[in-house]
């Protein structure tokens, strides 16, 4: 509520402005409260082709392990691995 009324303030009333001064300053504030934090679990996986000649292999970390052996975090990292499998990377090296 007091960030609502600092955007208001600072923006002179205008709801526009006061909305992009909180994404501005919200950004900066998640950005602040994320550095320094690791995130060193997580989970491999692995996606094969049916014909066996190409396969991803993804890592997709996660700040916990109580996270990281989530059921959804199992399927995302299942997921990550067939799309990436899918899509077509001609002409990267």
């Amino acid at each position: 509520m007091m960030e609502c009324k600092k955007a208001l303030e600072s923006s002179d009333g205008d709801i526009g402005k006061a909305m992009d001064w909180l994404r501005k300053h919200g950004a900066a504030k998640a950005s602040s409260k994320l550095q320094g934090r690791e995130a060193s679990e997580g989970l491999v996986g692995i996606c094969v082709s049916d014909d066996g000649k190409s396969a991803s292999l993804v890592q997709v970390a996660s700040e916990t392990d109580f996270a990281g052996r989530s059921e959804a975090f199992c399927s995302l990292v299942t997921h990550v691995a067939s799309a990436t499998l899918s899509t077509d990377h001609s002409g990267i090296v």
